[in-house]
C-alpha cells in the first residue's frame, strides 16, 4: 500500500478496499497472460469468474493464520459454536459424542518400567490423586472430566490450558483469558495473547483476569512463561501459535440443514392446523356452533374470508365455488429426507466420521457395512485419542509423577543404563465393543496363532494391559487351585479341577499310543486264538 493508498483509507476505507482490490486484480490479470514473462495461469483453481467462483479473493491473505483469523473474527466463531452447542441438536450431539468416544470413562495411565511392583504404586498413586486433580474442587471435576473437556474445547475453541500449581494440583483456563493486554497492542512481538523472541520462538502467554461479572479484563493480566503452563492445542499450520475450532468449517452448513429441517416442521405444523372448509350456501353453517376465536381478511375486490381458530385446527368459511388447493400438504415431499441425508453425510465427510455416527442411526446396512462404518469412526476416536493423550496426559503424567517422586510420594522409579523410566507410560484406549464380539475374538485368536498380533496389543485395543491381565489371570487360577482343593478334600469322589472352578474347559488328555496297523500275514500267523466263555475256539 503505497502513501496514496494510506491517505484514501484513512478517510474511505471502503475506497481504499476498491484500489487494493483492483490492483490485486490487474496483478492477477498479468501474471495470467502468455504474453508476460512470469507466466502464470496453469492451475485452475487459481482462476474465478462466471464458471469459477473463487471465495478466497475476497477473505483471505498471504498472511499468518492469527492474521487471517484475527480476535474480532476468532471470538465470533467461538461465540457461535458455544451458542450451537447449547442450542443445536446437531452440533451439541456431535461434540458430545467426540467426547464420550474419545475418553470413554477416562483415559488412564499404564506405567511400562522392567518392575511391575513400581509401576502398580505408580498407577495406584495416580488413580488417587486424578480425584482431586482440579484445584477448585468443583464438584464433578477431576482429571478425567477434563479430559472429556479437553476434546470440547479442541471442536469448539480449538485449544485448551491448564496451569500446574506448586501444590500439585491443576487450575483449568478457558483459552479466552489468553489475549493481548491493551497496553501491548502495539507490541509485534505479542501476537493473540502469545509472546514471542525476535527468532519466532514462543516465550509465554498473558492470561487476562476475569471480573465480577465474569467479563475479561484485559487491563489486568499475569504472564505465564510456556515451561509453568499446559496449551493444548493442534496447529494445521507451521507458524500458528492459536487452535482454531476443529467444527468452525461446519458452522454454516449445519446451519442450514436445521433452518431447513425447522422449516418443514413448521410448514407441517402449520399443514395440520388446517382441518376443513366450510362452503355456505344458507344459513349459520358449522362455524355458529360453540365460542369464535375467528378474524375476516378482505381483498381489494371486496371479497371476504373468515377464518375461524379452534382447538382442534382452523375452519375456513369460503362461498360456494371457492377451492383451496393448500390443505394437501406436500411438504416434507419424497426427496426430502435423501436429501437431508446425503447433507448429513457431508456433515461427516468433514468430521472425518461415518454419517451413521452423525446421526447416531444403525439400523441400515448389512453386517460388513456396520462394520465398515466402525473401523472408520475408530480411526478418527483413536487419531484425536492419540492427539490426548500425547499432548494433555502425557505432560501431565511428566509433571505430576516427577513431582511425587521428588517429595517422597512414589519411590524412585527403575533404572535403565543410568536413566530413570518414570515417563515411560501407555494410555488405555476406550474400549469400543464390536457388532459381532464373538466373531471378533475369534479373529483375535487367529490373528495370535499366526503371529500377526500379540496379546499386548489385543489388550492394549481393549482398553487393557497385558500385564495386569496375566497378573490377575494368575490369581484367578491361584484361587481356583485352592478351592478345587478345598472341594475335593470335603468330597473325595468329587474329582474337581481348578478348569472346572473358571470354566477354562478340559486339560490336554494324555497322548494315545500308536496303533499297530501293519498288514497280518495269515499264513504264518502264530498268535493264540481268542477263547470265548464258553463255546470252541474262535478261527
Amino acid at each position: 500500500m503505497n502513501l496514496f493508498d494510506k491517505v484514501v483509507s484513512a478517510f474511505s476505507p471502503e475506497a481504499g478496499i476498491r484500489r487494493l482490490q483492483a490492483r490485486e486484480a490487474l496483478g492477477q490479470m498479468q501474471g495470467s497472460s502468455t504474453t508476460q514473462p512470469w507466466g502464470g495461469g496453469g492451475y485452475e483453481g487459481s482462476s474465478f469468474g462466471r464458471e469459477a467462483w473463487n471465495p478466497a479473493w475476497n477473505r483471505a491473505k498471504m498472511a499468518d493464520e492469527e492474521t487471517n483469523l484475527n480476535r474480532y473474527d476468532r471470538d465470533t466463531i467461538i461465540l457461535t459454536l458455544e451458542d450451537m452447542y447449547r442450542n443445536n441438536e446437531f452440533i451439541g450431539g456431535i461434540v458430545d459424542r467426540m467426547a464420550d468416544y474419545v475418553v470413554h470413562t477416562g483415559i488412564r495411565p499404564q506405567a511400562q518400567t522392567k518392575e511391575r511392583a513400581w509401576n502398580d504404586e505408580a498407577e495406584d498413586w495416580f488413580m488417587e490423586w486424578a480425584k482431586v486433580a482440579d484445584y477448585r474442587q468443583r464438584p464433578g471435576m477431576n482429571l478425567w472430566r477434563m479430559q472429556w473437556m479437553s476434546v470440547v474445547d479442541r471442536c469448539i475453541r480449538g485449544e485448551s490450558a491448564f496451569i500446574p500449581l506448586a501444590n500439585g494440583q491443576l487450575q483449568p483456563i478457558e483459552t479466552s483469558r489468553i489475549r493481548t493486554p491493551d497496553n501491548m497492542q502495539s507490541d509485534p512481538l505479542v501476537r493473540m495473547g502469545v509472546k514471542f523472541s525476535k527468532e519466532g520462538i514462543c516465550l509465554g502467554y498473558y492470561v487476562c483476569d476475569v471480573s465480577g461479572d465474569g467479563q475479561i479484563n484485559t487491563a489486568s493480566y499475569q504472564f505465564v512463561p510456556r515451561e509453568e503452563i499446559f496449551h493444548i492445542s493442534y496447529p494445521w499450520r507451521v507458524a500458528q501459535a492459536r487452535g482454531v475450532p476443529a467444527l468452525a468449517r461446519l458452522i454454516n452448513k449445519v446451519t442450514h440443514v436445521r433452518e431447513a429441517d425447522k422449516y418443514t416442521l413448521l410448514k407441517v405444523k402449520n399443514d395440520a392446523r388446517h382441518f376443513l372448509k366450510e362452503t355456505r350456501k344458507s344459513g349459520a353453517g358449522l362455524g355458529a356452533l360453540g365460542s369464535r376465536n375467528a378474524r375476516t381478511t378482505e381483498d381489494g375486490n371486496g371479497n371476504k374470508q373468515r377464518i375461524e381458530s379452534k382447538e382442534w385446527g382452523i375452519v375456513w368459511h369460503g362461498q360456494e365455488g371457492d377451492d383451496l388447493q393448500s390443505f394437501e400438504s406436500r411438504t416434507p415431499h419424497s426427496g426430502h429426507v435423501p436429501y437431508l441425508e446425503w447433507q448429513c453425510k457431508t456433515i461427516g465427510m468433514a468430521l472425518g466420521l461415518p454419517w451413521e455416527f452423525v446421526l447416531m442411526v444403525f439400523t441400515e446396512g448389512s453386517y460388513s457395512a456396520q462394520r465398515t462404518a466402525l473401523l472408520h469412526g475408530l480411526h478418527k476416536f483413536i487419531q484425536w485419542h492419540s492427539d490426548t493423550a500425547q499432548y494433555m496426559c502425557q505432560r501431565i503424567w511428566n509433571w505430576r509423577i516427577a513431582k511425587a517422586m521428588k517429595e517422597g510420594d512414589v519411590a524412585k522409579a527403575p533404572l535403565v543404563n543410568g536413566v530413570s523410566q518414570w515417563y515411560r507410560v501407555e494410555w488405555s484406549l476406550p474400549n469400543m465393543g464390536w457388532v459381532d464380539p464373538e466373531a471378533a475374538a475369534k479373529a483375535q485368536i487367529e490373528s495370535w496363532r499366526f503371529g500377526k498380533t500379540s496379546l499386548k496389543r489385543i489388550a492394549n485395543s481393549e482398553g487393557s494391559d497385558r500385564t495386569d491381565i496375566l497378573a490377575e489371570k494368575g490369581e484367578d487360577i491361584k484361587d481356583a487351585v485352592a478351592q478345587a482343593q478345598a472341594i475335593n478334600k470335603a468330597y473325595p469322589d468329587a474329582g474337581v479341577t481348578w478348569r472346572d472352578m473358571i470354566g477354562a474347559g478340559p486339560g490336554p488328555s494324555a497322548p494315545t499310543p500308536p496303533v499297530d496297523v501293519s498288514p497280518v500275514d495269515t499264513e504264518t500267523n502264530t498268535e493264540t486264538p481268542v477263547v470265548p466263555a464258553k463255546g470252541k475256539p474262535k478261527k
